[in-house]
C-alpha cells in the first residue's frame, strides 16, 4: 500500500495536470474565436495608445497601457492586447479555483476545478476576453481582491497585498471602485476601532503605492505625445481625466433608464451562466448570511453599489461593466455549492450536479462567437472612395477609432485627416487638430478656445456664443481646405443636431461612402464591385446596422439619381451593393426590382420584389411596380 507522502504527490501532480489541461482548453477555445482585427468603440484607439505608449481616453487606463505596451511594440497591438485578454481570463479561472479551495478546503479537487471552470466561462467574460479591451483584466483583479480579502482573515500579510492590489486595480478601470471603496472603508474602520495604527498606516501606504500608477498620465503628458487625451499635465486636467468628468452628463440624469437597464443586467446574467448557477447563488446568499455576516455584508454592499452605478449610466457598450456584479454573484454561488456539498451525502447526486455544471460550461465555450469584420471593412471601404489628402468630418468615434489604428499602426491612408466634431468640444483636441491641420485658419479659433475654457470650468453663462464659435471654426476649416484639397463628410443630412448649421451653407454631393463638400472636381463614383463585405449579415448588431446605414446613405442617393437618369445598370449595381452591406430593406429591394424591371429582367425583378413582403411597402412605386410585374406573361 502506498504511503501518505506518495498519495499526496500523486494528488498534487493530478491537480496540476488537470488545471493545466483545462487552462489550455479555455485558452484555445477563446483563441480560436478571438477578434484579431479592429472592432468598434475603443478597439483601435487602445491599440494605438499601447503602440504609442500614451494615456487612453478618460479615465486613462494606465495599468492596462503599461501591461500591454511592451508586447504591442513587438507585434500587432490588437493581437497583443487580445492575447493578453485571453491570458487574464485563464488567470481568472485559476484564481477562482484558489478561492474555492480557500472557502471550502474539504471540497474535492476535481469538483473545485470543474466549478471554477464553470465560473470562468460566462458568456460576457468570454466575449470580453476575445477583444482588446480592459474588462477581462478588470474581472481578474476583482476576483483577486476578494481572494486576498478572505485570506487576510488568517494571514495579515494578505491585508497589505490586498491594499496594493486595490490601488493598482483602480489604474485599470474606475468601475472597480465599487469593490475597492467598500472593502477599504471596512478595513480602515476595523483598524481604527482596534487602534491598530501601524496596520492602518501600512494599508494606506500600500494602497497609495498601487494607485500611484496614475502618475503615468501627467508624466507622459508633459512630453510632446501623439493624441494627448485630456492633456492631464496639471491638477485640473488630471482630475477631470481620471474621474471621467466628461461622462457626468450620462450618469444619474435620467431615472427612467433604471428599470430597462436592470432588465438588461438580469437577462445578461441568465445568459452569462444558467438557471442552475442562479439557483446556486440564491442558496449561497442564504448560506453566507448564516455563516459569515461580515463577508456577506461586504459582498452585498459591493454588489448593490455596482448595480446602482450601472443602471444609472447611459453608454452603448455597458455590457463590459456587468463583469463586476457577475463576479460577486459567482462568489455567492461558491457558497451555494459548498452548502449543497455539505448537506447532500449521496455521491451520485453530487457528481451529477458538478458534471451538469461542467457540461453547461463546455456548451458555452463551444458556442459561436461571431467575429465582427464590419468595423474593419467599413474603414477599408470608406478609404477606397476618398481622394488624396481628404479632410474627413465625422460625429462618431466608431469611425475615428478604427481609422487611428489603420493610420498609425498599419500606415493605411495616413494622408486622410479625420475631424471628430464631437471631440472638438475639448481644448486638448483643438490642440491636436492644430498639429494635424497646420494651422487652423479661422478667426473663430481664439474666441472658441476662450468659450471652451469656460465650458470646461463650468463658468459658461451664455451657450449661444460658444455654439456660434463652434460652428464658425468648422465652417472656416471647410472653406479653407476645400479650396486646396478635398473635404468630405461622413454625416448624412439630418443625422446630427449641428449638421445643418455646419454644412448647410455648402454644396454636398454623394461620393462613394461619404459626402463631398464644395469640391470643384467631384471624385468619380466608386464602382460597387470594389466594395468588400464578407461579414455574416444575419449577425448584425444595432451598432453595426446604424454604422452601415450611415455609410449606405450616399449610395442610396447615387442609386436613386441613376434611376432618375434612367441609368438602370449602374442603379442595379448600387442597390446590389447596399443589399450586400446587410441592408436588405424595402427601399433597397424595391430599387433593385425597379432597375431590373426596366432592363427587361422580369423574373429577377419578381424574385427581388417577393423579398419585400415581410419588410413593408416602399412608397407608391412598389405598388405600381407590383401591378406592372403581375401583368407580365
Amino acid at each position: 500500500m502506498s504511503s501518505p507522502f506518495v498519495r499526496n504527490i500523486y494528488k498534487t501532480y493530478s491537480e496540476i495536470i488537470l488545471l493545466a489541461i483545462l487552462s489550455f482548453t479555455l485558452f484555445l477555445s477563446i483563441f480560436l474565436k478571438a477578434q484579431w482585427i479592429v472592432d468598434w468603440v475603443d478597439s483601435g484607439e487602445l491599440a494605438v495608445d499601447a503602440y504609442r505608449y500614451v494615456q487612453a481616453h478618460p479615465t486613462g487606463y494606465p495599468l492596462y497601457i503599461n501591461i500591454t505596451a511592451p508586447l504591442s511594440r513587438i507585434m500587432d497591438p490588437i493581437k497583443a492586447q487580445v492575447f493578453l485578454s485571453i491570458i487574464f481570463t485563464v488567470l481568472t479561472f485559476l484564481v477562482f479555483y484558489m478561492l474555492i479551495r480557500v472557502i471550502f478546503p474539504k471540497l474535492e479537487v476535481l469538483y473545485s476545478i470543474m466549478f471554477a471552470f464553470s465560473l470562468s466561462t460566462g458568456y460576457e467574460l468570454i466575449k470580453q476576453s476575445r477583444q482588446n479591451e480592459v474588462y477581462s483584466l478588470t474581472a481578474f483583479l476583482s476576483i483577486l481582491i476578494i481572494l486576498f480579502l478572505i485570506k487576510s482573515y488568517e494571514n495579515k500579510k494578505f491585508l497589505f497585498l490586498l491594499s496594493y492590489t486595490a490601488g493598482l486595480s483602480l489604474g485599470n478601470h474606475m468601475l472597480i471602485f465599487t469593490i475597492v471603496i467598500p472593502i477599504l472603508l471596512y478595513l480602515l474602520f476595523r483598524k481604527i476601532k482596534s487602534r491598530n495604527y501601524s496596520h492602518l498606516f501600512l494599508i494606506v501606504f500600500f494602497f497609495s503605492l498601487g494607485i500611484s500608477i496614475y502618475l503615468f498620465l501627467p508624466i507622459r503628458s508633459t512630453f510632446n505625445i501623439f493624441l494627448n487625451w485630456g492633456k492631464p499635465d496639471n491638477m485640473t486636467n488630471f482630475y477631470r481625466h481620471i474621474s471621467g468628468y466628461q461622462y457626468r452628463v450620462w450618469m444619474f440624469n435620467d431615472f427612467s433608464i433604471i428599470l430597462p437597464n436592470l432588465k438588461k443586467i438580469i437577462l445578461s446574467l441568465i445568459s452569462e451562466h444558467s438557471y442552475l448557477n442562479i439557483f446556486l447563488t440564491i442558496i449561497g446568499f442564504y448560506f453566507l448570511f448564516k455563516k459569515d455576516k461580515k463577508l456577506f455584508s461586504i459582498l452585498i454592499i459591493c454588489l448593490l453599489i455596482s448595480v446602482f452605478y450601472i443602471v444609472n449610466y447611459i453608454i452603448p457598450d455597458i455590457e463590459g461593466y456587468y463583469l463586476i456584479p457577475f463576479t460577486l454573484i459567482n462568489i455567492l454561488s461558491i457558497f451555494g455549492v459548498g452548502f449543497i456539498y455539505k448537506r447532500i451525502k449521496n455521491k451520485i447526486a453530487i457528481m451529477s450536479l458538478f458534471v451538469l455544471v461542467f457540461f453547461l460550461s463546455i456548451v458555452r465555450i463551444i458556442s459561436p462567437y461571431p467575429i465582427n469584420k464590419i468595423a474593419y471593412e467599413t474603414q477599408i471601404n470608406i478609404n477606397k472612395g476618398l481622394p488624396y489628402k481628404t479632410h474627413l468630418f465625422t460625429n462618431n468615434w466608431d469611425y475615428c477609432s478604427p481609422a487611428l489604428y489603420h493610420q498609425e499602426v498599419k500606415s493605411i491612408r495616413p494622408d486622410v485627416i479625420w475631424i471628430d466634431i464631437e471631440l472638438m468640444r475639448r481644448t486638448w483636441y483643438i490642440n491636436h487638430l492644430a498639429e494635424l491641420l497646420e494651422p487652423i485658419n479661422s478667426n473663430h479659433l481664439d474666441p472658441f478656445i476662450k468659450e471652451l475654457n469656460k465650458f470646461e470650468n463650468n463658468t459658461l453663462k451664455d451657450a449661444r456664443m460658444i455654439q456660434i464659435e463652434f460652428v464658425g471654426i468648422q465652417r472656416d476649416i471647410i472653406s479653407y481646405y476645400s479650396q486646396s484639397s478635398y473635404v468630405n463628410s461622413l454625416i448624412p443630412p439630418g443625422y446630427d443636431l449641428d449638421e445643418k448649421q455646419i454644412f448647410g451653407a455648402f454644396k454636398r454631393n454623394p461620393s462613394s461612402c461619404t459626402w463631398a463638400i464644395n469640391s470643384k472636381t467631384l471624385p468619380g463614383f466608386l464602382d460597387p464591385k470594389y466594395l468588400k463585405w464578407t461579414y455574416d449579415k444575419s449577425r448584425l448588431t444595432k451598432r453595426d446596422f446604424i454604422a452601415i446605414k450611415i455609410i449606405a446613405m450616399p449610395w442610396y442617393i447615387q442609386a436613386e439619381d441613376f434611376l432618375a437618369s434612367e441609368l438602370w445598370k449602374p442603379a442595379e449595381a448600387c442597390f446590389t451593393s447596399i443589399i450586400n452591406m446587410g441592408l436588405e430593406e424595402a427601399r433597397s429591394l424595391g430599387g433593385l426590382s425597379y432597375s431590373l424591371y426596366r432592363q427587361g429582367r422580369f423574373a429577377e425583378a419578381k424574385e427581388s420584389l417577393s423579398r419585400i413582403r415581410d419588410k413593408g411597402d416602399y412608397e407608391k412605386q412598389i405598388n405600381q411596380l407590383e401591378n406592372a410585374l403581375n401583368q407580365i406573361k
